[in-house]
This record gives C-alpha cells, sequence and structure tokens, in this order.
C-alpha cells in the first residue's frame, strides 16, 4: 500500500507544474518620442483554470481591461505591472521596468546672417538645434532660393542659398536625433529680398535719314516709386521715368546707362552700340562666284530695320523679298542695288561685282599612236 501511494505522487507532480498560473504581456510599441499611444496585449497563461480578472498598474493608472491602452504624453521610462486571477483564484504578477521610454523632442532652431537685402543675395545658416537625447543625426531644411530643399547629415555643415528673385521667404528646419526622433521650427517672412523693376525699352527714330538724329527713347516697365537715371550717350543726362528725344550730331556709336534705385537697391544697365548713326549697309552672299542658273541668296546685312525692300540683280529682274534668291541665265559681272524705305528715309546699298560664270566646254582629244602603221589581212 504504501509503494502505490509513492507512485501516485510522483506522477501528480509534472501536473502540478504544469497546471501553475503565468503572467506575461507585449506591447504594441515601447519607445515614442515627446507623447506616444500605447495598446497593452494580455499573453497571460493559465492551463488548468481560466483566467477571469486582469489588474494592471500602468505607471501610475490602472486598468481591469485584458487588453488596455494609455497614451504616455510626458518623457521618461515607464514601470507596467500586470496581476492575473484564474478561477481557481491563484494570482500572478509580472513587472517589466523601464518597459515604455518617451524621449524628449530635440529643439530645433537656425539664425541666417542677412533678413533682407537686394536680389541676388546670398545669405548663411547657422544651425542653433539641440536635444537632450544624444547626438542630432539629420538636418533638412526647406529655405528655398538656389538651396531650395537641402538635406544634410553631418554636423556643423555649411548651408547657404542664393535668392534672385523679389519676395517674402518663409523657412523650416526639421533635424532627426540618434533616438529617431523629429522637430520642425518654421519661421514665417524670415527673409525679404528687394529688387529693382527690370526696364522694358523701345527706342523710336523720328529722324534717322541725316545727321541729326532724333530718337525717342522709353521704358514701357516704368515704375514710379523707382527712380530712373538716364546717360543717353549724346552728352544728354535725365532724371525720371521717360527722357526727352535724344539728338545726334554726329555719325558715331553711342551706348546708353540706365540706373535704377528703389529702395535700398541700384541697378545699372548698360547696353553698347545702342544707337548707331554710321550704321553698317551691305548686301551678303555665302561666295564670290557662281555658276549660270546657281540660285543665290541675297542678304540685306544693314543694321536698321526697314519698311520695304526693292532689290535690282543688275540683269532687268526685281524683288521685293526681304532675303531673295535669284539666279542668272548668263555670265558676267553684275552690280546688285538695294533700295530700303524707313519711314520717310531711303538708303541705297549696293554690291559692284556678283560673278557669273560659263559652264566649261569640254574637250575631247584623240592622240594616234599608230599613225604609219599598216594591217594587212591574208
Amino acid at each position: 500500500m504504501q509503494l502505490v501511494l509513492k507512485i501516485g505522487f510522483i506522477l501528480l507532480l509534472p501536473v502540478l507544474g504544469f497546471a501553475q498560473i503565468n503572467a506575461d504581456f507585449e506591447a504594441s510599441q515601447t519607445t515614442g518620442c515627446g507623447a506616444l499611444q500605447v495598446v497593452f496585449i494580455d499573453k497571460s497563461v493559465s492551463p488548468a483554470s481560466p483566467i477571469v480578472a486582469w489588474s494592471w498598474d500602468l505607471s501610475g493608472l490602472t486598468s481591469d481591461k485584458q487588453n488596455p491602452g494609455r497614451i504616455f504624453d510626458k518623457p521618461g521610462s515607464y514601470k507596467i505591472c500586470l496581476t492575473v486571477t484564474n478561477a481557481a483564484g491563484e494570482k500572478h504578477t509580472t513587472c517589466k521596468d523601464s518597459y515604455i521610454n518617451i524621449y524628449q523632442k530635440p529643439e530645433p532652431n537656425f539664425f541666417i546672417d542677412k533678413e533682407k537685402g537686394c536680389v541676388p543675395l546670398g545669405v548663411n545658416f547657422t544651425d542653433l538645434s539641440t536635444s537632450p537625447n544624444g547626438n542630432i543625426v539629420e538636418w533638412t531644411w526647406d529655405i528655398g532660393g538656389s538651396a531650395n530643399v537641402l538635406k544634410t547629415t553631418e554636423p556643423g555643415a555649411s548651408v547657404s542659398s542664393i535668392y534672385s528673385f523679389a519676395g517674402l521667404y518663409s523657412m523650416s528646419l526639421t533635424i532627426k536625433d540618434d533616438k529617431g526622433c523629429e522637430a520642425t521650427i518654421s519661421k514665417k517672412d524670415l527673409l525679404t529680398i528687394f529688387a529693382v523693376p527690370d526696364p522694358a525699352l523701345k527706342k523710336t527714330f523720328l529722324e534717322s535719314c541725316e545727321l541729326p538724329w532724333r530718337v525717342k527713347m522709353e521704358n514701357l516697365n516704368a515704375d514710379p516709386a523707382a527712380n530712373y537715371q538716364w546717360d543717353l550717350g549724346n552728352g544728354q543726362m535725365y532724371n525720371g521715368l521717360t527722357p526727352p528725344v535724344a539728338i545726334f550730331n554726329t555719325k558715331g556709336s553711342y551706348d546708353l546707362t540706365l540706373i535704377i534705385k528703389k529702395g535700398e537697391c541700384t541697378d545699372t544697365l548698360v547696353l553698347d552700340d545702342y544707337v548707331n548713326t554710321n550704321p553698317k549697309k551691305e548686301i551678303i552672299t555665302d561666295k564670290n562666284d557662281y555658276c549660270i542658273g546657281e540660285n543665290i541668296l541675297f542678304k540685306d546685312g544693314s543694321e536698321l530695320g526697314a519698311d520695304s525692300v526693292l532689290w535690282v540683280f543688275g540683269d532687268g529682274n526685281t524683288s521685293g523679298n526681304l532675303n531673295p534668291f535669284h539666279n542668272y541665265a548668263q555670265s558676267g559681272c553684275f552690280t546688285v542695288k538695294l533700295y530700303r524705305w524707313r519711314g520717310n528715309c531711303r538708303d541705297t546699298v549696293e554690291k559692284n561685282c556678283v560673278n557669273v560664270l560659263k559652264a566649261p566646254e569640254p574637250q575631247i582629244v584623240i592622240d594616234n599612236q599608230f599613225p604609219n602603221l599598216n594591217l594587212s589581212l591574208g
């Protein structure tokens, strides 16, 4: 009888060990930055008797749900405990120290060396960001201008941008530290870029057949808020939106200089050879000699435009096209004239000789190498 009892006790030991209740859990996520929403998932087991009660200590908050949730809104490390009870009244508790870790967000900041200026303006950026968690490992600059969006991964990397257009520029910097925490700072209308208005110049030749020439100059994009200083190149100076008619008394080439000032900005425009009272007038062909019947392109190489033209080719033919084609039916040296009308002015341009060559005449010579050779047959 004693032997039977010992065997029964030995067989019961594994069963009791297997029936032990065990509390366990996991979380939807365990680390975050600034704040974190976490769902806790019960993983407890009780093979012999079902679990009927759950008691959670979520670092100061309690819950009796099987799978509770909590928002951790402050940086720090949090201990989580779970106690489970089965239908047999057995209990078990599991605690996990520093199970939830919330890191403080880094603090982005930056400085620019200029807050206003005229185009084109170069601006340098200095990073002033800090992180209580460790090292900052990534910087993303959204600053516009030539740099636009720029990402760097080296501490102290040089960041700059050039601004070529007037306006207000807002900028932002996003940083990430070695814990994966990100933060962004935005600075609205941080940079003001000024620009003078672009001029749209127009010149009209009122009288330009003979000296003196009278030329009207205008700025079609004049800004009343800007100051315009004109140097017409002929000794005339003028401050204002539209200068008086310019008078040119001698032959030559004249440069126009226009200085535009608005606010803190100044721009200078220089147009070389803007008015030329001795303009080039010529007829252009691509070579000197041509063959009979060959098409020749005649170009008006004059600097001043024409309202209408008349070509006289010297062989009795004419054309009113600006750059006509013409061919000659006979050889010879032809004088070509071009008549040009500009308003009330008429110019005459002449090309002395367009040389048209005769077609070569082939000559066939048969040289009998055997003049005294007699052939006899038979």
